[in-house]
């Protein structure tokens, strides 16, 4: 027997599994008219370790979720 973990979703968030609603997703033009290249989304090292290992680089963080951690590191 396989232990076999399920493939991660990448129009869900890693933290919450919710709708990421992430426009790179759907086409490569359309990557720059996403929510996460607003200039006022930064993308911590903080942040982005919140991930899990087995969903980096697979699946990206919803705005909410962006917005709430941005809001904890400013602290």
């Amino acid at each position: 027997m396989t232990d076999s973990k399920p493939d991660i979703d990448p129009n869900l968030c890693p933290l919450c599994n919710k709708d990421n609603r992430c426009a790179s997703q759907l086409s490569q033009a359309q990557a720059l008219d996403c929510w996460c290249q607003s200039p006022q989304i930064e993308f911590t090292q903080a942040m982005l370790s919140q991930v899990p290992q087995d969903a980096k680089n697979k699946a990206c963080i919803c705005q909410a979720c962006a917005i709430s951690l941005s809001q904890l590191t400013s602290l």
